[in-house]
């Protein structure tokens, strides 16, 4: 099951890597088919105690986001309306496919990192931190396994 969501993980970064390349449409089929996927198997991987320490501490810059290449990609079709009720809002509040993309990239990328540095238990490290809070739902980066 590892092995599984490491390899859409590497799907869903090398979509977004391989920026432009495809029509807005396409590229946004792709993340509609790989994101659940995604999420479905970060539900399923084991449950570990994460290290306090972030040996990637400090190396935050080594990720470069992608929201402009994502923006360039969607172009008028990369803002959507977040919040917008016609009877009590006046304006509506509006937010960017290309930011939600491009913080799940960075949160996908960062722990695959350290998967592929081999540091242990890395590979469980991968699912459990990453960080959805934002953009596919609750946040799941401190599971802890129960006791044997």
């Amino acid at each position: 099951m590892v092995g599984q969501f490491v390899e859409l993980v590497r799907e869903y970064l090398a979509l977004i890597d391989g920026l432009p390349g495809l029509t807005a449409r396409d590229f946004l089929l792709r993340c509609a088919i790989l994101l659940p996927q995604i999420y479905s198997l970060s539900q399923q991987l084991p449950e570990v105690d994460l290290p306090d320490d972030d040996p990637l501490e400090g190396k935050e810059n080594t990720i470069e986001p992608p929201m402009g290449k994502i923006m360039s990609a969607l172009g008028k079709y990369d803002v959507y309306s977040e919040v917008f009720d016609p009877v009590y809002d006046k304006e509506a509040i509006t937010s960017t496919i290309s930011d939600d993309l491009s913080d799940i990239y960075t949160d996908l990328k960062r722990p695959l990192f350290k998967y592929d540095s081999g540091e242990k238990p890395a590979h469980s490290d991968l699912g459990v931190e990453v960080l959805y809070e934002n953009t596919l739902g609750p946040s799941r980066s401190r599971r802890v396994a129960p006791d044997s």
